[in-house]
């Protein structure tokens, strides 16, 4: 074979496969006029999304398209921005239908995300957020706003939040972890664990049932804490100046605390603990009912 015929091959390939790489994904980068605080509505099947909060007016959508994406809908109505992936019909094959998604939107921004098996980031948004996704990781900070995550089987990863916002999270098998949050949380898990360290509550109702509960928290006067879970281990670490109320019961778990006490049997031929005491004032209220697991509260 002669060196012409050589480097003449050599090219061909090296055309075929990059030819193959641009049918496979396709790039994108544009930029629309946005309110500061308007709406910003993002859905995606697979792949990612990455949202990120700036100081300009208008959201920047970038990143790539796998082969089996039809177009990458980017619309104003009103003051709602709308950027959506639409796939072809029938594109079932792993990957085809891979976006990834790179979004710069107005801090203040209200966001929507939706998404099935692609994982989600949100950084440097302020306003309210609200995120659906089936199986693909959830990782965001928390702004000013009241925020809504839901997830099947995704872990889901929180940080920040306002004292006077709401958090509503729901997972079925995926783990949360809420670190430096605040304000009135609710939380729903099946099999996840359940990891928070908050700077303060004013509220909380937690319901898991397989998984473990590890809360930290500080608990102004008058703040609520209600949680039960099946099976799972609750450790509960309070900073309450003015004292906490506590109703603790575990039918077949043991309870105990650092304040010299701990659960008394509620029958002399079943399993089974409660606790009832007050410390200091009383002024915070905490209610823990497990099923099978076993109950831990101290005040550091």
């Amino acid at each position: 074979m002669s060196i012409n015929t050589v480097w003449v091959l050599g090219a061909w390939l090296a055309f075929a496969m990059g030819s193959s790489f641009a049918d496979a994904q396709s790039k994108f980068d544009r930029v629309i006029a946005a309110e500061s605080a308007g709406a910003v509505s993002i859905t995606n099947v697979a792949g990612s999304i990455a949202v990120t909060g700036w100081d300009r007016a208008e959201v920047r959508a970038s990143g790539t398209l796998g082969k089996g994406v039809e177009r990458l809908d980017f619309t104003r109505q009103g003051d709602r921005i709308v950027i959506k992936v639409i796939l072809k019909r029938g594109t079932f094959s792993s990957g085809d239908g891979d976006a990834t998604l790179m979004v710069s939107v107005p801090r203040a921004s209200r966001l929507a995300v939706s998404a099935v098996s692609a994982d989600v980031t949100v950084a440097g948004v302020t306003g309210a957020q609200k995120i659906n996704s089936v199986s693909g990781d959830l990782k965001a900070e928390l702004g000013q706003g009241d925020v809504e995550l839901q997830s099947v089987s995704g872990d889901v990863s929180l940080r920040g939040g306002s004292e006077n916002a709401k958090l509503r999270v729901s997972t079925v098998s995926g783990d949360l972890t809420l670190r430096e949050g605040a304000g009135d949380i609710e939380v729903q898990s099946v099999s996840g664990d359940i990891d928070a360290q908050l700077r303060s509550m004013r509220g909380g109702r937690v319901r898991t049932t397989s998984g473990d509960l590890r809360l930290a928290t500080g608990l102004p006067g008058g703040a609520t804490l209600d949680a039960e879970t099946v099976s799972g281990d609750v450790r509960m670490i309070g900073r309450a100046e003015r004292g906490m109320n506590l109703d603790l019961q575990s039918f077949s778990g043991e309870i105990t605390t650092c304040f010299g006490r701990k659960g008394e049997p509620t029958s002399k031929y079943a399993p089974g603990e409660r606790l009832n005491m007050k410390t200091g004032e009383g002024s915070a209220s905490l209610r823990i009912k497990t099923l099978s697991g076993d109950v831990s509260v101290c005040d550091r």
